[in-house]
């Protein structure tokens, strides 16, 4: 089984520079959906007074930084014809 740790080296050699420019758009786009949808959510939390310190309070916030993250990658390491840098 693979690791999620991104310091570990893969076993396939696979790696973000492997995706080709349609997987790049596609990625990119659900990350874009992704991320609209947790800040709408944090939004009505936030109208909705939830406690600060409730679980799903906590993990909406880690899951939005993380799927903003993953965005800003797609979009920083773009290079002309859609591939990754």
């Amino acid at each position: 089984m693979l690791s999620a740790n991104p310091t570990l080296p893969t076993l396939l050699g696979m790696d973000s520079r492997s995706l080709s420019a349609e997987q790049v758009e596609r990625m990119r786009a659900a990350m874009l959906e992704q991320s609209q949808y947790l800040h709408r959510l944090i939004d009505r939390m936030v109208k909705l007074h939830w406690r600060v310190d409730d679980p799903v309070w906590i993990t909406t916030f880690k899951a939005r930084d993380a799927v903003d993250a993953m965005l800003r990658e797609f979009v920083v390491r773009r290079k002309p014809g859609g591939r990754l840098r």
